[in-house]
C-alpha cells in the first residue's frame, strides 16, 4: 500500500487516541470533541484529494478543467435544491410560541373540559 494510506491512518489513530482520552472533558485541543472529529474527517478528506491531485498523470489544465466542470455539477445541484425548497417544497408547520401567561393555559383548559 502506499505512503499516503498509512498517513491517513496514523492521522486517524493519532485522532482516535486523542477522542477516546479526553472524551470525559469533552474538549481536545481547546474544541469540542464533536468539532475536532470532524475536523479530522476533514482533514482525512482533503489529503485523501490533494494526494490524488498530486499524483495525477495528465496536465494541470486538464485537472482544473475537470475540477471545474465538477464546480459546476455541483452549484447547479445546489441551485435546484435551493430553488425547490423556495418555490415547490410545501411550507413548514408554524411553530408553536411558548405560553407567556398561564392564567390564560388555565382559562383555555377550563373551557374545553
Amino acid at each position: 500500500m502506499g505512503r499516503m494510506f498509512w498517513i491517513l491512518m496514523s492521522v486517524m489513530g493519532v485522532a482516535l487516541v486523542l477522542l477516546v482520552l479526553n472524551h470525559d472533558s469533552g474538549m481536545v485541543m481547546g474544541i469540542s470533541t464533536g468539532a475536532f472529529a470532524s475536523l479530522v474527517a476533514l482533514l482525512c478528506f482533503a489529503l485523501f484529494v490533494g494526494s490524488g491531485a498530486l499524483s495525477m498523470q495528465q496536465s494541470w489544465s486538464s485537472a482544473v478543467g475537470q475540477f471545474l466542470i465538477w464546480v459546476t455539477i455541483f452549484l447547479v445541484m445546489m441551485s435546484g435544491y435551493v430553488i425547490y425548497q423556495l418555490y415547490f417544497a410545501p411550507p413548514a408547520p408554524p411553530i408553536l410560541e411558548p405560553v407567556r401567561d398561564a392564567s390564560l393555559l388555565v382559562a383555555q383548559a377550563l373551557a374545553w373540559s
